[in-house]
């Protein structure tokens, strides 16, 4: 029991991880929070692109974020997923179901034996692993790259406290079950092959998530998006097109209805803005929206 709680404590942050880059952004604009403006909006709207994988969330963020908090009437997250209350819930997703293949069924024996080795130093035994999806072990072997930093989103956890300080409502685009659907529809080869990344090349992608830190830390979007286009262990989701356009569509969407209501500031993944083919920002503009950097 304790050693679920703890891995269910840590790892949902990339669960909702979307891939999606910036084609329109120029690569001297190197902002985490951007302006959305236009569209009929009475008053501007705030994006703040956020990434796993960091230890704390950046002082220069956070100086941004509060020279808009009193314009904004709502904060949004991109999903609930890390939202504490819904750990419970959310466990459901995380279990094989009667009949369907366990990571034991899917894995090369090569791979299975690293596997089962990782998770049993993460006091996770062979019998707990197989009742896990791939796409969860997949998600408690990328928290454990960085265990320094194995923890949620920990910029959108900061944001959500600040919000709830001050008193704002706090909701989310994506519910619970909206969320799952799109992470469960990549399919177990999706993360079968993600986990054999993980485990051939543990040390470069290390490598990778601490210069993607440093880059996120210094606002150095360009950097990270060489990053993305270099690297299989970002950029794999991009090769599902046909998923990635359904979801970015509906993400779109439901941020043009979000701020049509009012001023709001919404949290979003970086890696919505990362893909040269389909990105939020490219969809934003074409429904009439200005968006800039927020210096």
């Amino acid at each position: 029991m304790m050693i679920r709680k703890t891995v269910f404590s840590t790892i949902f942050s990339l669960l909702c991880l979307t891939y999606s880059q910036a084609q329109e952004l120029q690569l001297s604009d190197n902002s985490l929070v951007w302006e959305l403006s236009g569209k009929g909006m009475n008053n501007s709207s705030y994006i703040v692109l956020t990434t796993s994988n960091t230890c704390e969330t950046q002082v220069s963020l956070l100086k941004k974020v509060a020279g808009i908090a009193d314009k904004i009437n709502v904060y949004y997250t991109e999903s609930n997923v890390n939202d504490p209350e819904n750990s419970k819930e959310a466990q459901k997703f995380a279990f094989v179901g009667q009949g369907d293949k366990n990571i034991a069924d899917l894995l090369p024996a090569a791979s299975y034996e690293k596997v089962k080795t990782k998770l049993a130093a993460m006091k996770v035994d062979e019998k707990a692993m197989i009742s896990f999806t791939p796409f969860m072990i997949f998600n408690i072997l990328s928290r454990s790259i960085t265990p320094e930093c194995n923890k949620v989103n920990q910029t959108e956890e900061t944001f959500r406290s600040y919000a709830l300080q001050r008193k704002y409502e706090v909701k989310s685009l994506f519910l619970l079950e909206e969320a799952f659907s799109f992470i469960t529809a990549y399919g177990n080869d999706y993360y079968v092959q993600g986990i054999e990344d993980i485990v051939e090349n543990e040390e470069k992608i290390k490598e990778v998530l601490k210069t993607k830190a440093s880059l996120y830390a210094d606002e150095e979007i360009a950097g990270i998006q060489k990053l993305y286009g270099s690297t299989f262990f970002l950029n794999s989701r991009f090769k599902n097109k046909e998923l990635e356009n359904k979801r970015i569509a509906m993400l779109t969407e439901k941020i043009v209805l979000a701020t049509q209501k009012g001023a709001v500031i919404i949290s979003i993944d970086i890696t919505n803005v990362m893909s040269p083919e389909y990105n939020l920002f490219s969809e934003l503009r074409k429904q009439g929206y200005t968006i800039n950097a927020y210096k």
